[in-house]
């Protein structure tokens, strides 16, 4: 792949899912821009202004203390936790409290 591609690829994904999520209507419009991440070669349209409308959103709902985890990549190999039932209960009490 193309040094180019691989910067701006990625981040016209996350775009095409902001635009989804935007069309929604599960949270009020949340602009976006793809951007330079942190002054390096890499975009992206910093995602968190997702979740925070999302939480905002959960304001007054029995969800609203239930705390953000990002995703089963960040706490190991995503294939290992997903297909085996031993790792079932301990994933759900990092996401369930």
């Amino acid at each position: 792949m193309r040094r180019g591609l691989r910067e701006t690829l990625p981040a016209e994904a996350q775009a095409a899912v902001a635009e989804l999520h935007n069309a929604s209507g599960v949270t009020e419009f949340v602009p976006y821009q793809i951007e330079d991440c942190f002054g390096r070669d890499i975009k992206a349209i910093f995602a968190e202004r997702f979740a925070e409308a999302a939480l905002k959103g959960l304001a007054g709902t029995a969800l609203e203390n239930v705390p953000l985890f990002g995703s089963l990549s960040q706490i190991g190999g995503v294939a290992s936790i997903a297909d085996e039932e031993r790792f079932y209960k301990p994933v759900m009490g990092l996401y369930m409290g």
